[in-house]
């Protein structure tokens, strides 16, 4: 019985050896387990804190970045020799290399919101880069290749180009002919005689027997009787085709222009649906540029490049200005001579010999005042001269001397060099 229990008791005792050693070695497990974790947590904690120095790194730069573009939040320099604290007290931003080596060399350069303002204020080449980005988003081809698909679409707007540009190239034909037309009728012999001889069924002036005879300006008078009314409908046919735009503009009332543009757009996003249609026609609104020669330059011609980053629709009133300050001087000056040669008796006493055929039998200025009339018929007519005055003198000067435009004297101010580094306002 002795040596069964000790025999019990040795198997227990290899049981419970057994189960500890099992214990034991699942325990190291579970050690050896926790301390791999506690390993990769470091590490991964390790890991955490460097992309936090790095992030941190980040938002710095970029805050310091976001401040050097943002004009309230730069440092503020104190100007030597000012007091207080206001805007002429502080030196003004200059930019550096860096930043200056930094900017948009292209309008592909620019981030999505540039160009959406730049379309919205009217800019073709922004159109144009909206339009290009919308074919890569579409068809899926990078930004060189999308060129190709501009390009047939401005195959496709400049299909009627001549057609819906022909009203415009008569226009500048008929009024450069015209006017030249009408120079060599008043002024020039043979014209003048031709059409006095023929067509109106005037005589010469009486003494005269060939129109060689007459100067240049005693031809002027002589042909000024039949051209005058022709010449003063046609001015006035002018100012009324003139008030007729103004009052279609104040109305919004679209013109011929806006009716072919607004149709240009139409015909290309009807042509091509599967693409924006407020980018297609926003881009389609715009007449390609044309030489001094008539002859256009397609947008396709210009190749990846683009058109000039500033091309944009040219603006009536700035077309309007631009003729207004570039003959302003020569109009107020001859509007001004106009008038002292019909109303100053000394301008028609010094240009007497020249052009006046009228003897000076008078010479009190009451008599004068009574023969002004007559004299007035060898110059220039009153109501012509009126005329001229109002539209060439007031309107020139008026639209010149605008508000921030120039001053008094009529002098733009508003070329960069005249500023100086402060710039204009």
């Amino acid at each position: 019985t002795f040596y069964r229990v000790l025999q019990f008791c040795s198997e227990e005792h290899a049981e419970l050896r057994d189960h500890m050693r099992t214990n034991s070695a699942a325990s190291w497990s579970r050690i050896q387990l926790a301390q791999k974790v506690v390993l990769e947590d470091r590490q991964n904690t390790e890991d955490l804190r460097e992309q936090i120095r790095h992030l941190r790194r980040d938002l710095q730069i970029l805050s310091s970045k976001a401040m050097e573009k943002t004009i309230g939040l730069r440092v503020r320099v104190q100007r030597k020799g000012v007091e207080g604290r206001g805007g002429q007290s502080r030196m003004s931003h200059r930019s550096s290399i860096e930043q200056a080596e930094l900017q948009p060399a292209h309008a592909c350069e620019l981030n999505h919101k540039s160009l959406t303002h730049l379309a919205m204020l009217g800019n073709h080449v922004a159109r144009r880069e909206r339009l290009l980005r919308e074919i890569m988003a579409v068809d899926g081809i990078p930004w060189g290749q999308a060129h190709t698909v501009l390009y047939e679409f401005d195959r496709h707007r400049e299909t009627y180009y001549w057609l819906e540009t022909l009203p415009y190239r008569l226009g500048i034909t008929s009024a450069i002919t015209a006017g030249f037309g009408s120079t060599l009728l008043v002024f020039w012999g043979p014209a003048a005689g031709w059409y006095g001889f023929q067509i109106a069924g005037e005589e010469l002036p009486e003494g005269t027997e060939d129109i060689s005879e007459l100067t240049v300006n005693q031809v002027g008078t002589w042909t000024w009787s039949w051209m005058e009314p022709m010449i003063g409908v046609a001015s006035f046919v002018l100012l009324c085709c003139q008030v007729t735009r103004l009052k279609m503009a104040q109305l919004n009332l679209r013109t011929y222009y806006d009716q072919i543009l607004q149709w240009r757009a139409k015909r290309l996003a009807k042509k091509f649906p599967g693409y924006d249609r407020s980018m297609l026609r926003s881009w389609a609104k715009q007449f390609p540029e044309v030489e001094i020669s008539l002859i256009p330059t397609y947008e396709r011609q210009y190749l990846h490049k683009g058109p000039t980053l500033g091309c944009n629709a040219p603006d009536p009133d700035d077309i309007v200005h631009a003729v207004f300050r570039s003959d302003s001087v020569l109009s107020a000056f001859w509007t001004l001579a106009s008038l002292g040669l019909v109303w100053t008796r000394k301008a028609r006493e010094f240009l007497h010999p020249y052009i006046w055929e009228l003897a000076v039998s008078a010479q009190r200025a009451d008599v004068w005042a009574v023969m002004l009339p007559t004299q007035m018929t060898s110059c220039m007519p009153s109501s012509v001269a009126i005329q001229f005055f109002l539209r060439s003198g007031l309107l020139h000067l008026w639209a010149l001397c605008g508000p921030g435009k120039h001053g008094n004297s009529c002098t733009p101010t508003s070329g960069s060099w005249q500023y100086l580094h402060k710039g204009p306002t």
